[in-house]
């Protein structure tokens, strides 16, 4: 049943394979976790093991996050959850357990879980398996996440076209966004930097789990073949770097010592 008030904004579907979850394993000892016919098992053989899967959500205040999914427990006494830890930065993964729901028969059987966001912890894990505590083997299968009042794309994403003026100025480099040119989604600037060799576009914060994303491309207008660019993207996502590289010679070129109509796409994109 859909929450009330609320509007559904991303939905994460897991695949039968789990590809979404498996390369986000944590374990210790000899906890396992497999995935076949459709079903992810989780095993935890002791209660100083650890073994659990999680997939990032950006929930601030306002939003719900909602898993759905169908779990059996192997026996009446196994201990396996699904857990969501909440955290206020996104250095850690694990310690921050908000609250979780325990499968608690032998049979499939369907279970909903749902939480509000936290403006104070707003980086989220939905977690799958077993805590250092706990003891036993469970089953999960049709899991889906629903993040329900995010007010921005899933992925976040930043792009826009970046322009030289046809000045003969090297510092004339501005956002391409005047009305009936290019569009641009939360890109605050763009500037070269002072006695640097790149230019400096100004993204802001990202509201996401991890790094940017980041990709720039000159356009062929002009003629421009002879370049091409690469970038570097601040690991906390406030900004990002763009370099010109003259094709034949391999060196980056200063952006004040090009000349003419120059235009460069850009687009950031985190999750």
């Amino acid at each position: 049943m859909p929450i009330p008030g609320a509007a559904l904004t991303r939905t994460i579907r897991i695949s039968d394979t789990f590809e979404e979850l498996l390369p986000h394993a944590r374990k210790t000892g000899q906890g396992t976790i497999t995935a076949g016919n459709g079903s992810l098992t989780i095993a935890s053989p002791g209660t100083n093991q650890q073994c659990w899967v999680y997939y990032q959500v950006y929930a601030p205040r306002g939003t719900v996050i909602e898993v759905k999914f169908e779990a059996r427990q192997d026996t009446s006494t196994s201990q396996g959850k699904m857990m969501l830890d909440q955290y206020d930065s996104r250095d850690s993964i694990a310690g921050g357990l908000t609250d979780s729901l325990q499968p608690e028969d032998t049979n499939w059987k369907p279970y909903t879980f749902a939480r509000s966001g936290d403006h104070k912890k707003p980086y989220a894990t939905v977690t799958f398996g077993f805590n250092m505590a706990s003891i036993g083997k469970v089953h999960f299968r049709n899991i889906i996440i629903n993040v329900y009042n995010t007010s921005s794309p899933a992925p976040d994403m930043r792009f826009c076209m970046l322009r030289h003026l046809d000045t003969n100025n090297g510092n004339d480099w501005v956002i391409d966004d005047e009305p009936g040119r290019h569009p641009n989604l939360g890109v605050k600037g763009v500037h070269v930097a002072k006695n640097q060799d790149f230019l400096n576009v100004d993204i802001g914060k990202m509201p996401a789990w991890g790094a940017p994303l980041v990709f720039a491309q000159i356009q062929h207008n002009g003629g421009r073949t002879n370049y091409h660019t690469v970038v570097y993207a601040d690991p906390e996502g406030n900004f990002c770097r763009v370099y010109i590289v003259r094709s034949s010679t391999h060196e980056v070129v200063m952006p004040t010592d090009v000349t003419g109509p120059f235009l460069i796409s850009f687009m950031a994109m985190a999750m």
